[in-house]
């Protein structure tokens, strides 16, 4: 919010004509540990935003174009693998560029015996072209600067600890770490826009390897690492007369991952899609059912990396040596190298159902090729959906030249009375006069209402350094990962309470606390009556209101819009 703005919001809320909630001020000093820790921040950002400006408008054929934007990105996308110890040995030199430049900036304040202490004094074309030469980071003290982290107990390079925990997910947004993740990304799309595959497989594979920043991206990593696999990697399929995939009981094992683990969620909403696992393996004979919850591995034992020699091949009528048993057997290695990345992407707990649904279908596709039995398949179990029943509803368009002047172009329909109306007015009107229903044209908007009355106490519960200033209409981390992250247990339980059939007390006393205020509150639209919002409460019922209510929790940014026109 600009400085204008601010000014604006204060005047409007001292005469009463803009009314925020009531909560406490939780702003914290905390935010970053140290001078160096703001200078690399801010200094990673100028260049992000270099980058950001130069590829803005590109398009996807202005080759020359996105070569530049590769120019300024990959110095810093070595550094960033070197700090998350990433490997990039199969990674060319493909472009010569003198990055001395980009390293005097980045490094401007930071002095140079702390540089130095990274073993990388400058991002020379010749370590890039030899990146496994470079020493390991050896200095925690810079290690620091980076990930914004003030424990040195552990290597905050690893997966989170419980002592790390206390420092805020969010949080991590401000870090220089978080931003050169950012960039490995607009690297990633720099490749991608160069057909350079192979490259940009290395760097998506980088992303997926470190688990400290922008967690909520891993979905879009894993689905586009399978398809550049199988679209741009994948060898020619060769002839079946000389491809024979053995298919015994003992060939195709599940892999390690899957074997001698029991899948529990922590999720209250248990009845979710399911994990199904092969129904022969003997390690789940104990339990009661083989469908598992995808959402959270329970397990003592360190996770094993998933089996990549999961069948056993026999190229029929081919020699070892020959060029076609090499040729089918890389064919071969390449399906089953993206079905082990579908695999870890399903037994990811941070993907989101929409992201398994599109994983499971690749997953499906990739089992088809390699003619996997159905008893060894893995997948998720969803509830088969009826068919729709499909209506035609027809309406009156209103020609360009009987339109009032200023009218919306989208006003191109009669309504009942003669007026002009949108197409879902249309559709809306054909419910209530042909099956006398009640209904409103909102899209997400009565659903975010629902959502804020809902939870109001727990969007606004003080977290540190979520509520800055007096005049917010939700948290700082309202659009992250870190919002239900820090609040888990009053979410999990209002999840259970909704289901338990106490939504209608929560909405109404909500309602009318705030209705006279006219309260401004992310996704709250004060036009629907209350009498709208508990109608539709009912109409969901209890589980499918859970489950809305359940998915704007864990990510609201991503969930609240692609919802249906009319409820």
């Amino acid at each position: 919010m600009d400085q204008k703005s601010t000014i604006t919001t204060a005047i409007l809320s001292s005469f009463g004509k803009l009314n925020f909630p009531k909560y406490e001020i939780t702003r914290t000093n905390k935010m970053f540990i140290s001078r160096e820790s703001v200078i690399n921040y801010v200094n990673a950002m100028e260049i992000e935003f270099k980058a950001d400006t130069k590829s803005m408008y590109l398009n996807a054929s202005d080759l020359k174009g996105w070569r530049s934007v590769l120019d300024m990105c990959l110095p810093l996308v070595y550094f960033w693998a070197n700090l998350i110890k990433a490997d990039f040995s199969e990674m060319p030199a493909v472009y010569p560029f003198d990055s001395s430049s980009y390293s005097k900036s980045f490094y401007a304040d930071m002095g140079l015996d702390s540089f130095k202490d990274l073993n990388y004094k400058d991002l020379t074309p010749s370590s890039i072209v030899e990146p496994t030469k470079i020493s390991k980071i050896n200095s925690s003290e810079t290690i620091t600067s980076f990930v914004n982290s003030n424990e040195n107990k552990i290597d905050p390079m690893l997966e989170f600890s419980d002592s790390d925990r206390k420092f805020k997910r969010y949080q991590r947004r401000f870090t220089a770490g978080w931003v050169l993740t950012r960039i490995a990304e607009k690297c990633s799309r720099a490749f991608q826009a160069l057909n350079m595959y192979k490259e940009e497989e290395i760097i998506l594979r980088s992303l997926l390897n470190q688990k400290n920043f922008r967690s909520g991206r891993r979905g879009k990593w894993y689905r586009r690492i399978a398809l550049i696999q199988m679209n741009y990697l994948l060898p020619d399929k060769p002839s079946s007369s000389n491809l024979q995939l053995i298919n015994t009981t003992n060939s195709i094992s599940t892999p390690k991952m899957l074997k001698k683990k029991v899948f529990k969620s922590k999720n209250p909403l248990i009845k979710r899609d399911t994990l199904m696992l092969p129904d022969n393996q003997n390690d789940f004979t104990n339990t009661s059912s083989s469908e598992f919850i995808k959402t959270e591995v329970s397990t003592n034992d360190q996770d094993t990396e998933i089996d990549s020699d999961s069948c056993d091949l026999s190229i029929a009528g081919s020699d070892p040596e020959s060029e076609d048993y090499q040729h089918n057997h890389n064919y071969l290695n390449a399906l089953f190298k993206c079905r082990n990345d579908c695999l870890s992407a399903i037994l990811d707990p941070s993907l989101s159902i929409f992201d398994l649904i599109h994983i499971d279908k690749r997953l499906k596709n990739i089992d088809n090729k390699l003619e996997i039995p159905e008893n060894l398949r893995v997948s998720l179990s969803k509830s088969k959906l009826n068919e729709a029943t499909e209506i035609t509803i027809q309406g009156i368009r209103i020609s360009s030249e009987l339109r009032n002047k200023g009218e919306s172009l989208r006003l191109v329909w009669e309504d009942n009375e003669g007026g002009a109306c949108s197409v879902e007015q249309v559709a809306l009107g054909y419910y209530v006069d042909k099956s006398g229903y009640t209904g409103v044209h909102s899209e997400s908007s009565i659903v975010t209402t629902l959502f804020g009355l809902l939870f109001w106490d727990i969007i606004f519960y003080p977290v540190d350094g979520v509520f800055d200033t007096e005049f917010q209409t939700h948290p700082l981390d309202m659009h992250t990962d870190a919002f239900y992250i820090n609040r888990k247990e009053m979410i999990d339980q209002r999840i259970m309470d909704i289901r338990n059939g106490d939504c209608i007390e929560f909405i109404n006393i909500v309602y009318e606390r705030e209705y006279i205020r006219q309260t401004s509150c992310i996704g709250i639209n004060w036009d629907y009556s209350g009498s709208d919002l508990t109608d539709l409460a009912n109409c969901l019922g209890q589980n499918g209101l859970a489950e809305i209510m359940y998915y704007l929790a864990i990510d609201y940014r991503g969930h609240a819009s692609g919802v249906p026109d009319l409820w």
